[in-house]
């Protein structure tokens, strides 16, 4: 039987690194145990880490002068500095900062700054390969301009190529993501890493809607906006499904701003599983097909069988209507 990572309920992934390979041939199980922690947490207080692990503190100070002297970590003082959770660094930002033009200056300004020297190195364990000039500029602007620091510009890549925005090595999605960060005052890593597990949500969410519509194209705005609304009332998939195939039924293809009405007026009207939605939407037809056979008798001069035990003139009843003629795109 063979075994493999089960990526789909992993609820994301930490770097481990390669140089740790060859060592941990030689590792005792306490101080591989160690790193693993430390990879996935970031927190290499040996005391801290000893209580989180139940480990004595002796055993967790060997773990890391093992991973230091094979040279798979390094002390604080090589790594880039710390933003702190509670402040936001406004020093770093530098809005007079433009963009390096060429390999030259581009080179010159990584060699000068550690941060950056620590940012390229570590995107290569997150993206195999030499980095692009592209991505080079892109990450210096991020870091020097908007004042993101370097920590944080990793999360966002993690993030970019777990969802897979990260195609070809194009920094694009990076670069959306750190204007709204500054535009939205983002910069502690806290801050950051609460919008990332916002963002995860999101778009788990709509690889759901994605995958129940057999959508094979970019959403535009204003269907994520629906989407988004939607993420609000915490349907089950088959409620989504049924809204699709009502979709396909009444407008002969799949139109989000008429899925859009259909969902809606089921939320409103406290529709929460999809016994109660069928059962409504059953009801709902019937009468809607004994209206309409109304108003034709009386066009006709005939004497309207029954009248509707609904209002059609309420907003919500027109819109929906509406829907179901197919007249809302």
């Amino acid at each position: 039987m063979g075994y493999y990572i089960d990526w789909e309920n992993a609820g994301g992934a930490a770097a481990v690194p390669l140089s740790a390979k060859d060592p941990l041939k030689n590792a005792r199980p306490k101080t591989a145990k160690w790193l693993l922690y430390a990879a996935l947490t970031g927190d290499f207080g040996t005391k801290s880490s000893a209580d989180a692990l139940s480990m004595d503190i002796d055993d967790t100070e060997e773990a890391l002068e093992f991973w230091r002297d094979r040279g798979v970590i390094k002390s604080s003082e090589n790594a880039p500095p710390a933003v702190a959770a509670d402040k936001t660094p406004t020093a770093a930002v530098r809005h007079d900062f433009l963009r390096p033009f060429d390999k030259r200056e581009v080179t010159e300004t990584i060699e000068k700054n550690p941060a950056l020297l620590f940012l390229f190195d570590e995107l290569q364990r997150i993206v195999p390969g030499d980095p692009t000039l592209t991505e080079q500029k892109v990450y210096i602007y991020i870091h020097e301009y908007y004042g993101i620091d370097v920590n944080n510009i990793l999360m966002m890549v993690h993030f970019a190529v777990n969802i897979g925005k990260y195609q070809n090595r194009s920094p694009a999605y990076i670069d959306y993501l750190a204007k709204e960060w500054h535009k939205r005052g983002i910069f502690t890593h806290k801050q950051a890493a609460d919008d990332i597990e916002r963002l995860k949500d999101y778009y788990t969410f709509e690889g759901r809607i994605t995958a129940i519509f057999d959508i094979h194209r970019q959403f535009t705005a204003k269907e994520r906006e629906f989407i988004a609304e939607w993420q609000n009332y915490d349907y089950y998939d088959e409620i989504y499904h049924f809204a699709y195939e009502i979709s396909i039924e009444h407008t002969g293809a799949v139109k989000l701003a008429y899925i859009a009405k259909v969902l809606s007026n089921w939320f409103v009207r406290g529709l929460r599983n999809i016994e109660e939605i069928t059962a409504y939407n059953e009801k709902y037809l019937t009468e809607h097909s004994e209206y309409k056979a109304a108003r034709f008798d009386k066009s006709v001069g005939k004497k309207p069988k029954s009248e509707p035990s609904f209002n059609l003139t309420n907003a919500a009843d027109e819109d929906l209507e509406a829907a179901l003629r197919g007249e809302l795109g």
